[in-house]
C-alpha cells in the first residue's frame, strides 16, 4: 500500500504522539504513593484515554485500521454540541479517543485543531473528587480551567510538562464501555 506523503506525516506524528503520551501515562500511573506522600498532590487512581483532535475520523480510523490492524472502533455522531463525530479503540490497556469537532462552530476543540493540527488533545485520569483535584491544581500550579462540568474537567497545566488533563470521575470512564 502507497500512503500518500501528507497522511504518512499525520501517521507518524500520531505514533509518536500516542507512544509517547503512553509512556508518559504509564510513568505517572504506575506511581504509587502513600497517603502521607500524597498529601498535597492530586493522586491519580489511574488512567482513562488519550484524546486525540483530528480533522476527518473516519480517514483517521481507516489509516489507523490498515497500518495498525486497529478495531474494533466504537463510533458516534453526536446530533449537537461541539463534536462532528468521536470514536475510540482499545490497544491493550490503552484506550484511544478520536474527536472530530464541527466545522461550522467554534470551540476549544476546534481552537485547537486550526493551532496544533490533528494530534494529541488530552491525557485523561480518573479520580474519585474530580472538583478537590481541580481546585487543587488551579490553587496550587496555577492551571487553567479550559472546560467543566460535574464530574469532569479539562484543566491546563503550564511550565515543564505542560498539557491538558482531563480529570473524570471514575465512575464515567470510558473504558466501561468496552
Amino acid at each position: 500500500m502507497i500512503v500518500p506523503r501528507g497522511n504518512l506525516k499525520i501517521v507518524c506524528a500520531l505514533a509518536i504522539g500516542a507512544l509517547l503520551g503512553a509512556a508518559f501515562v504509564m510513568a505517572l500511573g504506575n506511581k504509587v504513593r502513600s497517603v502521607e506522600a500524597a498529601k498535597g498532590f492530586v493522586e491519580i487512581e489511574s488512567f482513562d484515554h488519550i484524546g486525540f483532535v483530528v480533522e476527518d475520523r473516519d480517514a483517521v480510523i481507516e489509516l489507523w485500521s490498515k497500518l495498525f490492524g486497529l478495531g474494533p472502533w466504537r463510533t458516534i455522531e453526536p446530533a449537537q454540541g461541539p463534536m462532528a463525530k468521536m470514536a475510540w479503540v482499545r490497544v491493550g490497556g490503552t484506550q484511544f479517543e478520536l474527536l472530530e469537532p464541527r466545522k461550522e462552530s467554534k470551540s476549544h476543540w476546534s481552537d485547537h485543531l486550526e493551532k496544533h493540527g490533528d494530534g494529541i488533545h488530552h491525557v485523561c485520569i480518573l479520580s474519585d473528587t474530580p472538583e478537590a483535584d481541580v481546585e487543587h491544581l488551579v490553587a496550587v500550579e496555577g492551571a487553567e480551567v479550559i472546560a467543566s462540568s460535574p464530574g469532569f474537567a479539562y484543566v491546563k497545566t503550564e511550565g515543564y510538562g505542560d498539557l491538558i488533563l482531563e480529570i473524570l470521575h471514575t465512575s464515567s470512564s470510558a473504558l466501561n464501555s468496552y
